[in-house]
């Protein structure tokens, strides 16, 4: 539900069993703020009891309908749904199949079973593995930085950010690229087989 589908949204990668159901329902929660001698703050719940039965507890509350998303949801939802699909799961907390969530972007991969989630998880974490730290980190930051520009300024970017980074290497340029080819060609044949 909302705290899943909040991790779901901001992961850089996520499988998911075609079982899966995610709910953005920050709109749909009641948010009970509290003050007495024992409790003083706020407590967030899906389906407010029995008003008679809260009061009895001797609190004070006030009600407001609704929690407001702020770990950057509402700003990543629409960038990778689209503003309208975006409004319509969040505003309606209608439940997200997982069919549904790979073709609307909000999941990387569906298997068909949670006993092929972990098998699926780790042929990725074998890949990010493979390939080294530093460039995962620079092509992440170049994708994330770019992502809201035009295509021609993202392309500008990324051209900066490339020589920004073989510079970088300095006199390890040529090791690291004859290592690089080396690491491609073997990559190759042992995904070919």
């Amino acid at each position: 539900m909302t705290g899943g589908f909040e991790l779901a949204v901001s992961a850089d990668i996520v499988v998911a069993c075609r079982d899966a159901v995610f709910r953005d329902n920050h709109a749909m929660c009641t948010l009970v703020h509290t003050v007495s001698p024992d409790i003083v703050g706020a407590m967030s719940i899906r389906k407010l009891p029995n008003i008679r039965d809260v009061a009895d507890h001797d609190l004070f509350l006030t009600l407001t309908d609704g929690v407001h998303a702020i770990r950057g949801h509402p700003q990543l939802l629409p960038r990778l749904c689209g503003l309208f699909t975006a409004k319509m799961i969040s505003l309606a907390s209608i439940p997200v199949t997982a069919e549904q969530a790979l073709h609307w972007n909000i999941i990387s991969k569906l298997v068909d079973t949670v006993e092929d989630l972990m098998s699926a998880a780790m042929r990725i974490v074998d890949g990010l593995v493979y390939n080294k730290g530093p460039i995962i980190r620079k092509l992440k930051q170049t994708m994330q930085s770019a992502f809201g520009l035009s295509y021609g300024e993202a392309r500008k970017l990324e051209l900066q950010r490339d020589i920004e980074y073989y510079k970088s290497l300095g006199d390890r340029l040529s090791g690291v690229l004859a290592k690089g080819t080396e690491r491609f060609d073997q990559r190759v044949k042992e995904l070919l087989g």
